[in-house]
């Protein structure tokens, strides 16, 4: 099988608080869904993925099977006290998917 290669996705300078999809049950900040590189432009210091802190439980990010991220900080995320502990109750900043 030949091997596929990422698109880059580049995201500007920033703090991503706000929005979510839900995934396996829980609600995730950012989710990449397709085989992508997601990088930051100016790295972790000026680009954050802020889960709920507080609020309602929020994963930072779910990574699809074969995508990437890079420079990024992930803060306050968060997952669910009860269900499985493999997608469900695992991962607050990152989820990674493993392929099949």
């Amino acid at each position: 099988m030949p091997r596929m290669l990422a698109a880059r996705c580049w995201s500007a300078t920033g703090f991503n608080s706000v929005g979510g999809r839900i995934t396996n049950g829980v609600t995730n900040r950012v989710i990449t869904g397709r085989l992508i590189r997601l990088a930051s432009v100016n790295g972790a210091t000026a680009t954050a993925i802020s889960g709920a802190g507080s609020g309602p439980r929020v994963r930072c990010v779910y990574l699809s099977a074969g995508t990437s991220l890079s420079g990024f900080t992930l803060t306050n995320g968060a997952t669910l006290t009860v269900g499985d502990t493999a997608t469900r109750c695992s991962g607050g900043g990152i989820w990674c998917e493993t392929p099949p």
